[in-house]
């Protein structure tokens, strides 16, 4: 398993304090080998080829790319196929996506086959509040999709928040279409901390670091992530307060990580 960063640990309610280059750079200097690919981030066509430049001399990997969305008409479509002929320009394997209400099936095997077209894989989001918060109805719309280049992308923190008693557990069962994985950290309070972020799943949820008592049980997670075989990548994407310092959190996250692949 190798680490991945998220460009989302730069975004704020203003937008990004970080261009692409930058976060290649700095990936690389933090020693991620991998970056995840934001939507606003994402290269001119006519400046990819500078990217894909610079990514081989930092000698990272882009993984996966957001796009807009599952695209439904003419205008969405034709956004859809400009990212999709960006990341295979930069050969990147996965675009995300998130599953809303109304459930479209039709909609997301047509995205499907555009991205087979680039050789591209569509990774459908197991994210809260949207129609694949949890393990059944993950199952569910992936059995409907039957699409052979569509999986999952998980994230252990998502499945509690969503109401998923055991991370662990979910993950076992989603084994099977588990193509990548995200990892951050957060930490349920009673009573809610003045920082408190979130209340899902009957509790507050406020962020923390890895490691952390009361987060996400990241050891449990990996030793699983073997035991299944999963060898692909780990996001890295917790959300980063705006007085917060996201190059720190990113450190913490590979100093907590890096022993644990390494053994």
């Amino acid at each position: 398993m190798k680490l991945s960063l998220s460009g989302r640990l730069w975004e704020t309610a203003k937008g990004y304090r970080i261009d692409l280059p930058g976060h290649i750079r700095t990936a690389a200097e933090l020693g991620f080998p991998g970056i995840e690919l934001r939507y606003p981030l994402l290269p001119k066509p006519e400046d990819a080829s500078g990217i894909l430049k610079l990514l081989r001399q930092q000698g990272v990997t882009p993984v996966l790319a957001f796009c807009a969305g599952i695209p439904h008409d003419t205008a969405s479509r034709a956004d859809y196929e400009r990212v999709l002929a960006i990341l295979h320009a930069l050969n990147t394997p996965f675009v995300r996506i998130a599953v809303t209400q109304p459930i479209d099936i039709p909609a997301i095997q047509a995205a499907a086959s555009m991205a087979e077209a680039f050789h591209l894989q569509v990774l459908i989001h197991v994210h809260i509040n949207t129609a694949c918060d949890r393990v059944e109805p993950a199952l569910s719309i992936l059995k409907a999709v039957d699409r052979p280049n569509v999986g999952l992308l998980a994230d252990p923190l998502h499945l509690v928040l969503a109401g998923e008693p055991d991370p662990v557990a979910a993950l076992n069962r989603l084994a099977p279409h588990l193509r990548l994985v995200n990892l951050q950290a957060m930490r349920h309070t009673r009573p809610p901390e003045p920082d408190g972020e979130l209340h899902m799943a009957g509790a507050h949820w406020t962020r923390c670091l890895p490691g952390e008592s009361g987060g996400i049980d990241f050891a449990a997670v990996l030793n699983d992530l073997r035991r299944l075989k999963y060898d692909g990548w780990l996001n890295i994407m917790p959300a980063v307060g705006e007085t917060e310092d996201p190059v720190a959190t990113a450190r913490a996250y590979r100093t907590f990580l890096a022993p644990m692949l390494a053994s």
